[in-house]
């Protein structure tokens, strides 16, 4: 009996013990000097939509922005990244003034995002000072001066992210990057847009990060690198943005959580390594380089791809059916090569282009990465030829499905298929050698907001559907041989312009100036055959019929044109 009254005795202790710490923590809250650290930041900053007006009273805590640690009361994240940020005020730039180095005495601080601000005024060098910081991201914060190489004493750094971090107008170059070796925690770094021209060491400096898994290096007028990327050790990257040259080594295949290659616009030859079919691919772009041979078959293995950019390379031959399997595509860019052949039928199989309840964004599982601490954690940046601009789309939205497949050797016809592609948002099919008509049913893109059908061969009256896509703001069929009278209402009474029908002599209506009479007649070219073709064709079919039959085969896959 009297250990029971011992343990009932002490187990009353404790609880009284432990209601009065947690009446303790929450009377002070946070620390008293890291408050102050804290007040003082605040009056340094211009805040002109007073987004810090929470930052009263003793618990600073509980303050807009500050996390503390529930055992110790320690400020461990100061998250001001983007203040008062609104689906109203995307415009607004957030802090100005100066950062203040009274933050130093957050010296518990873990995590610290001051990332699209306006600041104006020299890189905060207290910052390389921290002990346990994990996290860091100053993006477009709008810091002026260089990058003190004593950010390298950050070994316990995780994330970094200095993109877009200075004023538009800075052209500071910022040396070596020697120093960026002592982040030996590192797993992801990006340097977009930082003045990088002097950094001969990149390469080996980066090669020195074991831990280092995402790379962002675009847009940093980097030097030319002397070094193949044969040599680039790629092998530990599941996300790869940046500058480089050579082929594409066969070790990529080894990267099975690789999953977004962007290597666009740099000096890649070859062909692409079949190694690639085992990785997780989500999204590639490598448009813009020197790639060449036939795009594979297997890339439709990738069943997890959404965005395919191989535009502006040197590919020949014909588009593979097997992209038709690729059910998660959104956004494909096989423009600008030298490819031939048809159109696949198999690109009416894009699951994800056919619907417009499900789309689909590209977001990736980063809950095994805790070094990530926000799930739109990278900001690429997707380029679509549309409406005659480039336009932007970031991967943590929702993507706009697009297919160009402009300034190519394409023939035939236009797939029926294509127009069940009911997401389907921009659709370039020009300067290629497409023949017949245009679909009948192209009033079912009912998404579609930019068609250019332009220079091609393409003949027949303009369907009357295409008044049903009431979303098309930008058409351009320009350079064909259409004839008949221009279809008119709804949608139709938008697009003016008469460029947008011009090179069609066979057209009438408004809003070109020739006038229609009547019932007008359907213009179809006439095919160029010789008497010497034809009776040689009528031999052929009598005594050489294996060939013709070999060249009924070739002819699936090749065009002729007249």
């Amino acid at each position: 009996m009297r250990f029971e009254t011992t343990s009932m005795q002490l187990f009353v202790i404790l609880f009284v013990v432990c209601l009065l710490k947690t009446q303790i923590l929450e009377s002070y809250g946070c620390l008293s000097v890291e408050r102050e650290a804290l007040l003082a930041f605040k009056s340094g900053v211009i805040d002109p939509l007073n987004c810090l007006s929470s930052w009263e009273g003793s618990d600073c805590c509980r303050w807009k922005g500050v996390w503390c640690n529930n055992k110790t009361s320690r400020v461990e994240k100061l998250k001001l990244g983007f203040p008062c940020a609104t689906s109203s005020n995307r415009s607004y730039r957030g802090f100005g003034g100066e950062v203040n180095p009274s933050l130093l005495s957050l010296s518990h601080l873990k995590h610290l995002d001051l990332s699209m601000n306006n600041f104006n005024t020299s890189f905060p060098n207290f910052i390389t000072s921290y002990k346990n910081l994990r996290y860091l991201n100053l993006s477009n914060a709008g810091f002026t001066g260089a990058i003190p190489p004593e950010l390298g004493n950050l070994s316990t750094l995780r994330y970094l992210d200095l993109s877009y971090m200075y004023n538009y107008y800075s052209t500071t170059s910022h040396g070596k990057l020697s120093w960026i070796k002592g982040l030996s925690s590192l797993k992801y770094l990006d340097l977009t847009s930082v003045m990088l021209q002097n950094a001969n060491d990149w390469l080996q400096a980066v090669n020195m990060l074991s831990s280092l898994q995402e790379l962002c290096l675009v847009r940093c007028a980097l030097p030319s690198n002397p070094d193949p990327i044969s040599n680039f050790n790629l092998t530990r990257f599941n996300n790869l943005v940046g500058p480089l040259s050579g082929q594409l080594p066969d070790s990529l295949g080894s990267v099975s959580n690789l999953e977004f290659l962007h290597l666009n616009n740099n000096t890649i030859y070859g062909e692409l390594p079949s190694s690639l079919q085992y990785c997780s691919l989500v999204f590639i772009d490598l448009g813009k380089n020197k790639l060449s041979g036939k795009i594979p078959t297997w890339l439709g293995k990738l069943t997890e791809l959404t965005i395919l950019r191989l535009m502006s390379n040197m590919f020949v031959g014909n588009i593979p059916a097997e992209l038709g399997q690729l059910e998660n595509l959104q956004i494909l860019d096989l423009s600008w090569n030298n490819l031939s052949g048809y159109i696949p039928q198999s690109f009416g199989n894009f699951s994800a282009v056919a619907s417009t309840n499900f789309p689909t964004p590209i977001i990736r599982d980063e809950s095994s990465l805790d070094y990530l601490l926000y799930p739109n954690s990278t900001s690429e940046k997707v380029y679509i030829a549309r409406k005659g601009l480039d336009l932007q789309f970031f991967k943590n939205l929702y993507l706009e499905a697009s297919m160009d497949l402009s300034g190519n050797n394409l023939c035939g016809v236009i797939p029926e298929e294509l127009v069940d592609l009911s997401a389907l948002s921009n659709l370039n099919l020009s300067r290629n050698h497409l023949k017949e008509r245009i679909p009948d049913k192209i009033g079912n893109l009912q998404s579609l907001e930019s068609l250019d059908l332009s220079m091609n061969e393409l003949n027949g009256t303009i369907p009357q559907s295409i008044t049903a896509l009431t979303s098309l703001s930008s058409l351009n069929l320009s350079y064909n041989n259409l004839s008949g009278r221009i279809p008119s209402g709804d949608q139709m009474q938008t697009l003016v312009d008469p460029t947008i029908y011009a090179g069609n002599p066979y057209l009438c209506g408004p809003p070109i100036s020739k006038t229609c009479f009547g019932n007008e007649i359907t213009y179809t070219p006439e095919k160029k055959h010789s008497g010497g073709v034809k009776n040689i064709e009528i031999y052929l079919g009598m005594g050489l019929g294996f060939l013709v039959g070999l060249w009924a085969v070739y002819a699936e896959h090749t065009c002729t044109y007249m």
